[in-house]
């Protein structure tokens, strides 16, 4: 499923999405990499299945600014530094946020290094939306080479302005809520 939405507060709370991937533009200017996910919005939408959602803004730089700061607090200046592209999958609408929700943010730049290329990383992002298997996750699993400096300082610096994440412990605790 996949929306198209001005504002974070417009995406309906549905009780059978249990992924939602949030694409996080820049501001303005759509570059190669935000076109690639852009171009295959509608084929992410459909092969993702019925319990995840791929949201984007209809509105450049809005709601990016909104799920960076709801998602990681004071710190998320530091994961948009360069102002590119990225997305964020999480188990859990920004109404409904715990502590201990599923928070990966993916900068696009890294996709090709991680993955070898746009169609197996979304090939395997579809997979693991319809719980076919978690090797998405598993490029997850050392965040220190795989992530930006944004996340490395978050993981590396866990009370950084009263706010951590420890990213490893967050996909356990996924794996775990999704094998229950």
């Amino acid at each position: 499923m996949g929306y198209a939405l001005t504002s974070v507060a417009n995406l309906p709370i549905e009780d059978d999405v249990n992924l939602y991937i949030f694409i996080l533009g820049n501001a303005g200017w759509h570059g190669d990499l935000y076109e690639i996910v852009d171009r295959n919005f509608e084929n992410i939408a459909r092969e993702i299945g019925p319990n995840a959602v791929i949201v984007k803004g209809l509105v450049a730089n809005y709601f990016p600014e909104e799920l960076r700061e709801q998602y990681f607090g004071e710190a998320h200046e530091l994961l948009w530094s360069k102002g590119a592209p990225a997305l964020l999958i999480t188990d859990a609408h920004p109404d409904q946020l715990l502590t201990e929700s599923l928070r990966l943010f993916v900068p696009l730049e890294e996709v090709k290094a991680r993955f070898g290329s746009f169609d197996l990383f979304f090939n395997e992002l579809a997979m693991f939306a319809r719980r076919e298997n978690d090797n998405f996750l598993d490029r997850f699993e050392d965040t220190r080479p795989l992530l930006s400096k944004g996340l490395e300082v978050i993981e590396l610096k866990p009370n950084f302005f009263g706010f951590g994440v420890n990213i490893n412990a967050l996909i356990d605790l996924f794996r775990r809520k999704q094998k229950a």
